[in-house]
């Protein structure tokens, strides 16, 4: 409920209602990356950039396969004049956002197409999610 008000208030813009209900959260949020993701987005309002960058990596860290964290720091790192590692961040946020809609659309997974598989496949690379892209990696071998 709590991360449901803060995403409105970061979509109407309302930087200021932020703080106080960052500070609503419980102790859980330390490890949920929207949390983190959220805290990047206040402090980057702020202009305190360098540790917008540190909250949108701790993040990325607590979630490699959230493309909106992807997605806000490319925006950081490009306020922050990184724009190698923010035309990165931004590829890592389309393919993430492309490979989501792909996948929430169907009604049954098993139903992926080939280029939509592709997307995803990217994505998880591109994001560098280890795991998951072990575990993807292995189902294609059991496949052949």
């Amino acid at each position: 409920v709590l991360a449901n008000k803060i995403e409105k208030e970061i979509h109407a813009g309302n930087a200021d209602e932020l703080p106080a209900l960052l500070e609503q959260a419980s102790a859980d949020a330390e490890s949920d990356s929207r949390f983190w993701r959220y805290r990047g987005w206040y402090l980057m309002q702020a202009n305190e950039d360098e540790q917008a960058a540190k909250a949108a990596e701790k993040s990325i860290e607590l979630n490699k396969l959230d493309w909106r964290s992807w997605l806000e720091y490319s925006a950081i790192l490009r306020k922050l004049n990184r724009m190698s590692d923010a035309e990165h961040a931004s590829e890592v946020a389309r393919f993430g956002k492309i490979a989501e809609r792909a996948v929430l659309g169907l009604d049954n997974p098993s139903e992926l197409d080939g280029e939509s598989a592709g997307y995803v496949y990217r994505f998880i690379r591109l994001a560098d999610a280890k795991r998951a892209l072990h575990a993807i990696e292995r189902r294609l071998r059991s496949n052949q």
